[in-house]
């Protein structure tokens, strides 16, 4: 008995990136901007006194930290669909799995499961970023523990992966 197998990769800022390597010249500088923007306005309600300074203390970590998260995410989307291969070949779970997989990685808006699965991956991202933020990101700034917990959830709602809700179909029409 033959075996189908389709392979599809679902980590679309590295497909995207690898794929159209001029978009690292939009993405970054937007992740950037984003990240920057949240950093300097919630220091400003906070009444920080050297913005500059604890932005300059901590951008990098923050970027970085962030990829890690957004890279587990898609990991775990990474790990479902590989799942596929442990479903038998034919009956009514194989249909169902196929939708949700084509769904994960195609239009999560076509079935209610891939959505739900999708913002699994988006919570996971958030969590982790803010626990990874309290912990390394902000060492060198001058922060007090409640407001380090404060601009780490900031950071981590402001900084979520939500472009994984985007259809990979809407990219090809690009």
């Amino acid at each position: 008995m033959k075996k189908d197998i389709k392979l599809y990769n679902i980590l679309f800022p590295i497909w995207l990136l690898w794929l159209f390597p001029s978009f690292w010249i939009i993405i970054v500088p937007i992740n950037l901007t984003i990240e920057v923007l949240v950093q300097y306005f919630s220091y400003k309600k906070l009444g920080v006194k050297d913005i500059k300074g604890n932005i300059n203390a901590s951008f990098l970590r923050v970027f970085l930290l962030g990829i890690v998260s957004d890279a587990l995410a898609s990991l775990f989307l990474f790990l479902l669909v590989m799942t596929n291969s442990l479903i038998p070949t034919t009956g009514s779970l194989r249909i169902f799995a196929e939708k949700v997989y084509t769904g994960l990685m195609m239009n999560p808006f076509t079935n209610i499961t891939s959505l739900l699965l999708i913002i699994i991956a988006i919570a996971i991202s958030t969590l982790v970023s803010y626990k990874l933020f309290i912990r390394y990101a902000f060492d060198k700034a001058n922060l007090d523990d409640e407001e380090i917990k404060y601009m780490s959830r900031k950071l981590a709602i402001f900084s979520a992966p939500y472009f994984m809700l985007i259809p990979t179909l809407a990219l090809f029409a690009i």
